[in-house]
């Protein structure tokens, strides 16, 4: 698209940008998926993973459809990759470690009681879904400085079983 064309960003503007575009996205989502609870949730989830593929897949004018963006110029270097792990690592050790991380936790236990305690479970859960937004535009961000190209295709069924494999053989904790 003309407007990627024409952007001269840096790794590090381009990677924040990443993080800051999927965080919005992220609230958006976020505002509908988060009234949901247990398999309802799941289901929307999924709902809105296909939805997404579509749209994205379809919008030619910014990720050229399923041929996606292509010449992203290879800036990915161990050293700045294991940097931002490092700092993502810390980011989510931070998060779940503060006050906001243990109630959350304490409304994954139990919502109902967590509420009735004062928990603003609906909050805490948004605030921990933009941050896994945020965090995952960075982490494909530098999936395309990796790759030199990206398509909607790259973040689809393939991937999502992948986490869902993990979960089930790792367990959820």
């Amino acid at each position: 698209p003309h407007f990627l064309d024409t952007a001269h960003l840096s790794y590090v503007e381009a990677t924040l940008l990443a993080g800051l575009v999927a965080a919005v996205f992220a609230l958006a989502t976020g505002l509908a998926v988060l009234r949901l609870d247990g398999a309802s949730a799941v289901i929307a989830i999924l709902a809105l993973l296909l939805i997404s593929d579509v749209v994205f897949g379809a919008w030619i004018g910014v990720t050229h459809g399923q041929g996606g963006l292509y010449a992203i110029p290879d800036e990915s270097r161990l050293s700045r990759v294991l940097l931002i792990a490092i700092a993502v690592v810390v980011v989510a050790r931070v998060f779940k470690d503060s006050k906001l991380g243990l109630l959350l936790r304490g409304s994954r236990e139990d919502a109902v009681s967590a509420a009735s305690i004062g928990v603003r479970v609906r909050a805490q859960r948004m605030y921990a879904w933009i941050l896994s937004g945020a965090l995952s535009g960075v982490g494909g961000a530098l999936l395309a400085f990796w790759l030199g190209t990206i398509s909607p295709t790259n973040f689809f069924l393939a991937p999502t079983f992948a986490v869902i494999v993990m979960l089930i053989v790792g367990g959820m904790g």
